[in-house]
């Protein structure tokens, strides 16, 4: 199955972009999770943290808050400030 393709991007610059299995994000309606292929969906996202799994591999990052856009081969975060973690298994 083909990944998702991910950017997170701040007003400064994009902090990530690479191909996912899988992401979760602190949404304002609650935690959410995004397959490949996932509906178009657009949503608010609060402080808190992105994590991006690609095979065993989970890397995480730390936002402020933000939007988020979805189409089934894409997520767009627009973030107001983020920070990557360390990469390591969860």
């Amino acid at each position: 199955m083909p990944g998702i393709k991910v950017e997170i991007i701040t007003p400064e610059k994009m902090v990530f972009s690479a191909d996912a299995d899988f992401l979760t994000v602190p949404a304002y309606a609650g935690e959410m999770g995004i397959l490949p292929g996932h509906a178009p969906l657009v949503a608010q996202l609060l402080q808190g943290n992105i994590r991006i799994t690609t095979g065993a591999t989970i890397q995480k990052l730390a936002i402020t808050g933000g939007v988020m856009s979805v189409s089934p081969a894409k997520v767009a975060v627009f973030a107001k400030s983020a920070q990557l973690w360390l990469n390591g298994k969860g």
